[in-house]
């Protein structure tokens, strides 16, 4: 965006921050003498069109893509002199400058847009400016106030503050690498080996460069301190004091998530606490308790937990400022915030404990392209991370975000059960177009031999083209070195022949001379060689990364029924990030062996631009054409004259249009629930039932032949029993259930794609109609031209969605929180056979609670969707109300303060309609 949007935003936040109650500082209104002219407001606002004309001719939607803006070098200004060092080292490629990096031709990127924006606030701040005039000269004072803050609390463009994208997959598949390499900065650790490297939510957001506190600028926020005792340290201590007991009294009672549970709770708490016992191990201070009920070892820690929070935070704050000159060391003042980190250090003080546990989340401030529009690009640990408290703490921030961005090895990419899972959970929280698929480590290909790349038509050709010219060279160099064998051979023989003799010796010379000419010949060629097989390697790469790309999105599809697929892309941030430190030519073991396209960091930061663009596009737009013409009528309204019953007849038709369109939203709603019978109709259908109660019959068959302590076991966890000693793995849930999960999966499927779709169309007309009717008898008063398209823009998209596989309860819980004691094996099975496959079994509880949630979603939806409708009717009613005839409306000031407004009014309305709507249609010429 051009630099012209700052100064708009400055004034905006200016005037907000002003008294509601207008200042004598404004400028005052004209004097009468002056009515056989245009205002001084009416001429500002003409001139607000005139220079957006002007600005208009200089616009060409031909011009390159825009270029984030940046201060040039003195160094780069010195290397395109004319008169430059001949001898500069051409071996040395400077670093990639990401502020050069071409941004995609968006709406928000055209200057049509910061110009739409400016002339939309600057139409306003001429109202604004014109009332403060009105309330200095003591006109309409009570209505100048009114207009004046409902300005003000219109103005504001309502952007979404930020775009949060989280980025998630499996513990080493190369996520805080993804997050350098789109950042362009080593900002956060890699792990080496697939080991964890990101404990903590990291969230990456743009620096502002207005407080310069330091070059480098991060936050640390932690829970706070009764959160740290309660729900973290003690809760970490019983599970590991009471899982203990457990498996010293029978350890083939626990299961290996209890076990894994277990292990996170003593690892949380040896990082913390550690450093404090020193006369023996941890582990055996932790179990010098011998019960939980006062146990001195757990007074202890949580006295600890105080100490180090203390140590951190100050009271009422929960976040600790850091910064510094350089990433390299910020990385390393995050490190014991981040991980468990030896030898850390703290304000200058040695650190020997690691807090991150205590950790919410970190904040990186840093000045990025990609973050300028509002991107907050956030690294969670993986979900595959041993630690399952880490994972908790992911998968609630993941619920969080607006977008998702899955990693994978490309290794799996295309056969990964994990990662199919991932891009199912992210598309799950927020439905179609919110997942976008990374696989990395796209330079590494198995080409040795035996390979099973299949070559799509583009790479046989240019490998065709490449082949012809190798074979030819190859064969060149073959002929010269023959040529050279054999001319070695000559002069051997001519030496045998006549040693000594000045003729043979002369043609001894020149066979050399023509060696030397034939191995100079072969020098040039070695490196064309070289270059051709790089060049094939990467085109059998390339080919590799668009195959790979197909086939996620082909899965994605079907795994997930979006058409629309999931942007896709084959990254290698490894040689990307060899272009962005520089590299020299020399040393082939640190320069990249890919184009920096192909690494395909660039593709993917394009997309991400674009992400924003659109969210931005549309509320521009609809503030534009639709929020501020609707203002204006409501001003223009406000400001006119009528009889008091004129008045009250009017406003008793908004007062029952408001109960009309009450009623129409609730009759939709109606329709709505009707639509989501079939959903309910669906899960619930006798044939699905019966499908679960023949497959349930055969799965109890099975279980019936465990032993009695694995039984007991399997039972107490609900079905869920994983035990590697035993070599036990049990999910009773999703074994129940998985004959019907594909219907299941349809039919869910079927009612997010059309319900809203039909509930959108149906709440539109309703609303559409309701307005109708108001217009008709309001007669002359055209407020549905302003306040209808807006109404219509109804949308759910927002709404977070709970996933599927939230409806799916757990079979075990419903039918066994009841189970008599009777005699433990044969009783419980038999009372569990007889729940589970009951006329009115669990199975029915899945319909029941989705079509409860899904009623309860479309209540909540018609409920705030009333209230705003309400709110825009009872604020016209208002301006009626305002036009009853009084004294102060009769005065010529107050005549003339009218005649004004609404001059005012009509020339504001043809700026919105000319100019700046015309800036929006401009802007979508760019894609």
């Amino acid at each position: 965006m051009d630099g012209s949007q700052e100064p708009v935003l400055e004034r905006m936040k200016r005037s907000l921050s002003e008294p509601e109650v207008p200042g004598p500082s404004a400028p005052t209104m004209d004097q009468p003498g002056d009515y056989h002219k245009p205002s001084s407001y009416i001429q500002r606002l003409r001139e607000i069109e005139v220079d957006t004309k002007a600005a208009m001719t200089s616009w060409n939607t031909s011009i390159p893509d825009s270029h984030v803006p940046s201060k040039r070098k003195a160094s780069e200004a010195l290397s395109d002199s004319d008169d430059s060092d001949d001898e500069e080292d051409t071996t040395e490629v400077p670093p990639y400058d990401l502020t050069q990096q071409r941004r995609p031709k968006l709406p928000i990127y055209h200057p049509g847009f910061a110009r739409a924006e400016q002339d939309v606030q600057a139409v306003l701040q001429v109202f604004i400016d014109f009332l403060k005039a009105a309330k200095n000269r003591g006109v309409t004072g009570e209505e100048a106030t009114y207009l004046w803050n409902l300005i003000l609390k219109s103005r504001k463009i309502l952007y979404q503050s930020e775009i949060r994208i989280a980025i998630t997959g499996d513990t080493g598949s190369g996520k805080s690498a993804t997050t350098n390499a789109l950042l362009g900065e080593d900002l956060t650790p890699e792990g080496d080996s697939g080991s964890a490297c990101t404990n903590v939510v990291t969230e990456f957001r743009q620096k502002n460069l207005s407080t310069n506190v330091g070059a480098v600028q991060a936050e640390v926020q932690f829970y706070c301190v009764e959160y740290c005792t309660e729900d973290l340290v003690t809760k970490w201590f019983k599970v590991w004091f009471t899982t203990r007991q457990k498996m010293t009294e029978d350890e083939d009672s626990v299961d290996d998530n209890d076990k894994a549970q277990k292990d996170a709770a003593f690892e949380c708490l040896e990082h913390l606490f550690a450093h404090r016992i020193t006369s023996e191990s941890f582990e055996d201070f932790m179990a010098s308790g011998k019960s939980l009920v006062g146990s001195p070892v757990l007074k202890k820690l949580v006295q600890w937990t105080i100490d180090i929070h203390a140590r951190f935070v100050t009271q009422g704050d929960l976040s600790v400022a850091f910064t510094s000159s350089t990433q390299n060391d910020m990385r390393e003042q995050l490190r014991p915030f981040r991980m468990r980190a030896p030898n850390a250090r703290f304000q200058g003080k040695s650190l020997p404990f690691s807090p991150w546990p205590f950790v919410e989340v970190i904040r990186y401030y840093v000045d990025s392209p990609l973050l300028q529009d509002g991107i907050c690009l956030a690294d969670v640990p993986g979900s595959k991370d041993i630690n399952m408290y880490r994972v908790t703490a992911a998968n609630a921030y993941l619920q969080e975000c607006e977008m998702t961005i899955v990693v994978v090895d490309i290794k799996r990419a295309t056969s990964d059960q994990s990662f199919r899972q991932h891009y199912l959970d992210a598309h799950g929280r927020r439905h179609n177009g919110t997942v976008i698929l990374v696989a990395t480590r796209s330079d590494e290909l198995n080409d040795d031999g035996g390979s099973t790349l299949q070559l799509d038509d583009t790479a046989e050709e240019e490998l065709a083209s490449i082949e012809e010219k190798l074979h030819g060279l190859s064969g060149e160099v073959e002929t010269i070195e023959n040529s050279i064998e054999a001319n070695k051979l000559e002069i051997k023989g001519i030496k045998l022949k006549g040693r000594g003799d000045t003729a043979i010796e002369e043609v001894s010379k020149a066979i050399r001379a023509t060696n030397k000419i034939l191995l100079d010949r072969k020098k040039t060629m070695v490196p064309l060689i070289a270059s051709l097989e790089k060049e094939r390697k990467h085109v059998r790469i390339e080919c590799h990364n668009r195959h790979v790309a197909k086939g996620m999105n082909n899965m994605y599809s079907q795994n997930t029924g979006d058409d629309g697929g999931a942007a896709s892309f084959c990254v290698s941030n490894r040689m990307y990030m060899r272009y962005r430190r520089g590299y020299n030519t020399t040393n082939p073991d640190k320069a990249p062996t890919m184009k920096l396209e192909t690494t395909q960091i660039p593709a993917a930061c394009t997309y991400i631009y674009g992400v924003p663009s659109q969210g931005r596009t549309a509320v521009l737009e609809h503030h534009v054409l639709f929020k501020v013409p609707m203002l204006l009528s409501i001003v223009k309204m406000s400001c006119s004259k009528s009889t008091e019953a004129r008045v009250e007849h009017v406003t008793k038709i908004i007062d029952w249009t408001i109960t009309n369109i009450k009623s129409r939203i609730r009759k939709t709603a109606k329709s709505s629930e009707a639509l989501l019978g079939e959903l309910e109709s669906g899960l619930s259908s006798r044939e699905l039932q019966d499908k679960f109660e023949l497959n349930a019959t055969k799965k109890l068959a099975g279980i019936e032949k465990l032993n009695a302590a694995t039984h007991r076991a399997l039972i107490n966890k609900n079905g869920i029993w994983y035990h590697k000693k035993t070599n036990t793995k049990f999910n009773l849930n999703d074994s129940f259930l998985s004959p019907t999960k594909s219907t299941m999966d349809d039919t869910f499927r079927n009612t997010l794609d059309t319900v809203p779709t039909k509930f959108k169309a149906q709440a539109a007309q309703s609303i559409k109609t309701g307005f109708n009717i108001l217009n008709k008898k309001l007669k002359g008063i055209h407020v549905s031209r302003s306040i209808l398209p807006a109404m219509t823009k109804i949308s759910l998209s927002k709404s977070k969605q709970q996933g599927r596989n939230s409806f799916k309860v757990s079979i075990l819980k419903l039918c066994l929180h009841e189970a008599p004691g009777k005699r433990l094996v044969d009783a419980r099975h038999a009372y569990l056979c007889d729940q589970i496959t009951a006329t009115n079994s669990p199975f029915l509880a899945i319909s029941e609670r989705a079509s409860e949630d899904a009623k309860s979603l479309v209540e909540t939806t018609c409920t705030k969707l009333e209230g705003e409708i309400i709110t825009i009717l009872q604020s016209i009613r208002t301006a009626f109300q305002r036009q009853k005839n009084n004294k102060e409306n009769d005065s010529p000031e107050g005549q003339k303060f009218r005649k004004e407004l609404h001059e005012l009014v009509d020339e504001s309305q043809k700026i919105l309609d000319g100019v700046v709507r015309e800036s929006l249609e401009k802007c979508k010429e760019y894609k």
